[in-house]
């Protein structure tokens, strides 16, 4: 069994959207590495999406399962999907007009309500 797993950042609107859209780019291809290149048994296209904003498909949980890893292993993915958004933000702010110790406590605020 191999699979074929592609992780992707969207945003939230369209999370479903993205989940589909990778099962039919990579469903040639999955069945080309089955016959044709690695002779494997059968291969799995497993898309991993998270949004932005640190929102997860209800499918994320399946993924995981499906791979042998952690349940509990979503929340991981959403703090750093959040720590590095707002890291985003921070570079953005202090290169713009804004003062740095205002983005500071902004950029602080924004993690504490979403961590939540």
């Amino acid at each position: 069994m191999g699979y074929l797993i592609d992780v992707s950042i969207r945003n939230s609107s369209n999370l479903q959207t993205a989940y589909t859209e990778k099962i039919i780019k990579y469903a040639e291809l999955s069945i080309k590495w089955e016959k044709k290149q690695w002779q494997i048994d059968a291969v799995s296209t497993l898309p991993v999406t998270i949004s932005a904003k640190g929102v997860i498909p209800h499918k994320l949980h399946d993924v995981l399962k499906q791979i042998y890893l952690l349940d509990l292993l979503y929340v991981t993915i959403k703090r750093s999907v959040i720590i590095n958004t707002c890291n985003i933000f921070r570079k953005f702010l202090c290169n713009s007009i804004f003062q740095q110790s205002v983005t500071h406590i902004f950029i602080f605020t924004f993690v504490i309500k979403r961590v939540r």
